[in-house]
Parts: structure tokens; C-alpha cells; sequence
């Protein structure tokens, strides 16, 4: 009753920014009630006083099957750069008569744009009209609120649920069993009738209230859903797999009887089958332990001849429909289905929709930007080309023309080649790109049966110490006497430490995936591999001219990479 008596005070024209809507609106507005109130001066005068002195500029929207979606992910990159990507885009259309449930909720705008022939929406003026409303939104209407005044509220899965909702252990078991992953394939599309509707002398209009031209039909049909045009009356059906027939049971707890009884309410060609299905998710179901629920799922479905509404628990102790009631319950959870609360006048029906079937949407591989990567990939691919063919003449010298002396100064020749053939700023770059590889993990999806997992491709640490040999050439001038001896060390250092830190924080477990927010670098980690080699290079420094003080100063040799005869 308060719902209805504050459904009396209409919050048209109060929750809005009525200045900015009269504009657009100002010509059905004032057709359709603007001039049945100027018409009596005594009422109609306060009443737009009243609305213009409580104007809103925010209200709460409700679920409609008309608005389109555009979801994104976020994926953060090692330097802290954020990028976009879209992984789904419903645009928003005039849906027609796919827009069913604006006969719960209609826009202002609809009722307005109804009126045609000079009709109007207030009931006391002298051209007011209304249609005559069928059967079964009578009944609607009567039982549940009227028309057009419902309260559509989205309910999304409980937490208990969704923690529940994918079981390791049968996943572990799908991935190292393949024989028992074989069992899991689907068992195909069930019809079936709950046991308090299976009796012929019942009538069947329909499962959703926002379908109102539905005629009686033997058979039980399914609830409400989001793409639901109201064309067609099909039956009621449920998909059975693998995965959520052992939720299913494991919320039972293995209740035998109970499958033996689902079961039962399948058509007489499909019993058989169902049962297989049922002794080997049994089976499995054992292995888990999920504690009982107290969510329900209710779907509407009136009756003939005296039609009125009627509902399903989805959920409900000793009723042998709770089995595909689970089964529903696990595919609300993985997002499949969506529950709605009906909020009229008269009772609340919390309704979980049909299943609905995926939607292959692909990203555009347009959102990622890739120009940065492909200059630092060009970099660091001219240098190891460069430093490859430096080695290549070297060696193709030392073929020819071999050396006079024995030995070869192979351990140095990157350091000098590099510094020598390619120049510092090139060798930082390709430093700065290994270091960015390190502190990254790349994303490398693949499908193991039938889950679909993320791995890290781990990068070599021996690349990443080129910015520790750019910073011993840096502070060469400082220790020319001691370079030979900390340079070694420096490297070693760092390896070891960086090496560390490869164990310590694996990258694989770097993916932070939070609310559509994706991680794929840190920061921190480039900051730290960076920090550990000049570190390195400092340390190894200052301890090699610590040493050397307490010793007589004496010069070291230098070495040639490119031997020729005397």
C-alpha cells in the first residue's frame, strides 16, 4: 500500500531537470496534459508551481532490455601507461518491438508519444482515452501492479554463489584426467515440467510479464528474458553439462534419489540419458562440499481457465525440480542468466531470466598501441643484428689471419664491440627494453579442455645487465685502473640479485585483475631491476678501489678484439 500511495504522487517532471526537458518536450507535453491544466486555472496553476520548485537533476535508472553496453579492460603496462581496450559493444538502437519491457516501465516519453488523435493523459480532461488491455495484462495488472508502474531491479549473484560457482577440483580433474573429462560433454537440451504443473488439464500463457499477448498453451514456458521479443511461446528447457550438473549434485549431496526424481520430469526419450549424466556428475560431485543455499528463483506461469500467477521455487526442500534449480543457479553465477526483481503494487517477483546463449564478440586489436614497442623491438634488434655481425668478421678474421699470440678475448668482446660498433644510446635503449621484457608479463592465453588459462612467458635475466655494461663505461673515466676487475662483479651482482627477485615475485602472479583493470607490469619492478644495477656497478666499484689502496697501484693491460700479425 505505500508502494501505491506513492505511486499517486508521480515522480514525472520531479526527478528531472524540467527547463532543460521542457525544450525538447514542450509540444507533447502540452497536447497530452499541458493543456488539460490550463484549462482549470484553480489546479493546474499550483501544480506547475510545485513541480518547477522541486526539480531534480539525477535519478536512479531501472533494468530495461533497451539500453546498450560498452564494456572495457584496462591493461597497465610496466612505465605506468594505461590502455583501453573494448571487449564488448552493444550500441544503443530503437529496439521496437524487441523493447518489451517498457509495457513495466514506460518512459514519460511512450506515454506521451501514445497518445494520437488529440488524446490526452489526465483522466479529468474532455479528450482522455484508454484501450481496452487484454486478458492477460488484466490479470497482470489485478495480481501483480499496474501496468507500466513496476519497479525493475537488477540482483546480482550472491558472493556465496559466485566463490562456489567453479570448482578446482573438478577443473584440476578435467585438466590431468582426460577419460574424465570426456564424460563432461553436454548432454544436450532437457524438456521438462515441474511436478506441481504437470497435470494436463492446465493452461500455460507464459513465463514473462513483460509478454502480454501470449495465448494458452499445454505446455510450461520459459521465464523472462533480455532479448525476448514476445513473438513465439516456446517451451520450457534447460541445458545440462558437466560442470553444472556437479554443482548441482554437490549442493545435494550426492542425493541419489533426488536424480532419480529430476530426472523423472524429462520427456520419456531423454531419462535415460539424463540419468547417465546424473551418475557420473554424482561422482564427482564428491569431491566437493557446498553448504546449502537459501536462494530462490521464482519464474511466473499462470493458468487456465481462471488464470492467476503461480511460481516455482527454484530451490525448495523435497522437490525434485531444486536439481535443475541448482543447474540454474551455477549458470546465474557464470553470468548466463540474470535475475530481475518485479516490484508492482500488489507483490514482488524476484524472477531469474532464461539462459541465455554467448555472444562472440572480438576486440579491436586497433585499441592496443603498439608504436613504442615497435620502435624499442627495431632498437634492440639492429643492435644484437650489429653485434652479430661484428662476431662474424671477427671470427672470420681469426680464420683467416689467426692470431700470434694464444688466447682470445671472446669474454669482452659484447663490451667493447658494442661500445665501439654501436655507440652508448643505442645500448641503453636495448637495455631499457630487456629491463621493460623483465618487469612485464606477457599474456599468452590458451584453452586445457574446456577452461581457458593465462601463463607468463619468462624472459632470459642475462639480457637484462646491457645497462649494467653502459654504466661501467660510464664510470670508466672515475675507475680506469679497477674496471677490468669490478666489471666482472658488477654483472655477477647483479644477476644474482635480479635473479632473486625472479623468485621471490614470480610474474605470473603480477596479473592484477580488478574489475575489468588489468596489470600486466609494474612499476615498482622496473624501478628495482634498474636501482640493483647501478647499485651493482657502485658497490663492485667501491669495493674493487678499497681493495686496490691497500695494495701498490699498478695499471692493467688492454686487450685487442680484432688480433692482426706484427
Amino acid at each position: 500500500m505505500r508502494r501505491r500511495r506513492r505511486g499517486q504522487r508521480r515522480m514525472y517532471l520531479r526527478n528531472i531537470d524540467f527547463a532543460a526537458w521542457i525544450k525538447a518536450y514542450r509540444t507533447l507535453f502540452m497536447n497530452t496534459i499541458g493543456n488539460a491544466l490550463l484549462e482549470r486555472p484553480a489546479t493546474g496553476a499550483p501544480w506547475f508551481a510545485y513541480v518547477e520548485a522541486h526539480t531534480w537533476t539525477s535519478v536512479d535508472n531501472q533494468w530495461a532490455n533497451y539500453r546498450g553496453i560498452q564494456e572495457t579492460i584496462s591493461v597497465t603496462n610496466a612505465l605506468g601507461t594505461t590502455t583501453t581496450i573494448q571487449i564488448k559493444a552493444t550500441p544503443s538502437a530503437q529496439f521496437g518491438s524487441m523493447w518489451t519491457s517498457t509495457t513495466l516501465f514506460g518512459s514519460f516519453e511512450n506515454d506521451m508519444c501514445a497518445m494520437t488523435g488529440n488524446e490526452s493523459l489526465v483522466r479529468e480532461s474532455g479528450n482522455f482515452s484508454v484501450r481496452p488491455t487484454r486478458m492477460r495484462s488484466k490479470f497482470i495488472h489485478d495480481q501483480v501492479g499496474w501496468l507500466g508502474n513496476f519497479d525493475l531491479k537488477f540482483i546480482p549473484p550472491p558472493q556465496s554463489l559466485l566463490r562456489l560457482s567453479m570448482p578446482s577440483a573438478v577443473v584440476c580433474q578435467l585438466q590431468s584426467n582426460s577419460a574424465f573429462a570426456s564424460t563432461f560433454a553436454p548432454l544436450g537440451t532437457l524438456l521438462l515440467t515441474p511436478p506441481q504443473w504437470n497435470d494436463p488439464t492446465m493452461a500455460f500463457y507464459g513465463g514473462s510479464l513483460m509478454c502480454k499477448s501470449g495465448v494458452a498453451q499445454p505446455y510450461v514456458q520459459p521465464s523472462f528474458g533480455f532479448d525476448d521479443s514476445c513473438s513465439s511461446q516456446r517451451p520450457y528447457t534447460q541445458v545440462w553439462d558437466g560442470l553444472s550438473q556437479v554443482f548441482a549434485f554437490t549442493a545435494l549431496d550426492g542425493n541419489r534419489s533426488g536424480a532419480n526424481a529430476a530426472c523423472s520430469l524429462c520427456l520419456a526419450y531423454q531419462i535415460n540419458g539424463c540419468l547417465q549424466m546424473a551418475r557420473i556428475a554424482n561422482q564427482a560431485s564428491s569431491q566437493l562440499l557446498i553448504p546449502p543455499d537459501a536462494m530462490r528463483w521464482i519464474a511466473d506461469v499462470p493458468r487456465a481457465p481462471t488464470p492467476y500467477i503461480d511460481s516455482q521455487p527454484m530451490v525448495q526442500a523435497d522437490d525434485p525440480f531444486t536439481v535443475f534449480g541448482w543447474t540454474a543457479m551455477y549458470e546465474w553465477a557464470l553470468g548466463q542468466r540474470e535475475a530481475v526483481s518485479f516490484a508492482g503494487d500488489f507483490q514482488t517477483l524476484r524472477l531469474l531470466s532464461y539462459r541465455y546463449d554467448p555472444t562472440v564478440i572480438y576486440a579491436n586489436a586497433l585499441d592496443v598501441q603498439q608504436s613504442l614497442a615497435s620502435y624499442l623491438v627495431g632498437f634492440a634488434t639492429s643492435v644484437s643484428s650489429g653485434l652479430a655481425l661484428v662476431a662474424a668478421v671477427v671470427i672470420l678474421v681469426r680464420v683467416i689471419m689467426p692470431p700470434g699470440r694464444i688466447g682470445s678475448n671472446w669474454f669482452v668482446l659484447n663490451r667493447v664491440a658494442s661500445t665501439s660498433w654501436m655507440g652508448r644510446p643505442l645500448l641503453v635503449v636495448r637495455g631499457v627494453c630487456v629491463v621493460l621484457c623483465l618487469a612485464t608479463c606477457p599474456v599468452r592465453l590458451y584453452l586445457d579442455l574446456r577452461e581457458t588459462f593465462d601463463a607468463g612467458i619468462h624472459e632470459s635475466l642475462g639480457r637484462g645487465l646491457w645497462l649494467t655494461s653502459v654504466f661501467n663505461d660510464l664510470f670508466f673515466h672515475v675507475t680506469n685502473a679497477y674496471t677490468r676487475a669490478y666489471a666482472p662483479g658488477s654483472s655477477l651482482l647483479a644477476w644474482i640479485v635480479c635473479r632473486h627477485f625472479r623468485s621471490l615475485v614470480k610474474m605470473d602472479t603480477q596479473l592484477l585483475c580488478t574489475s575489468g583493470s588489468l596489470e600486466i607490469g609494474s612499476v615498482r619492478r622496473l624501478l628495482l631491476i634498474c636501482t640493483v644495477q647501478v647499485a651493482s656497478v657502485v658497490v663492485s666499484a667501491v669495493g674493487v678501489a678499497s681493495i686496490a689502496t691497500l695494495k701498490p697501484a699498478k695499471s692493467f693491460p688492454c686487450f685487442r678484439v680484432l688480433p692482426w700479425r706484427s
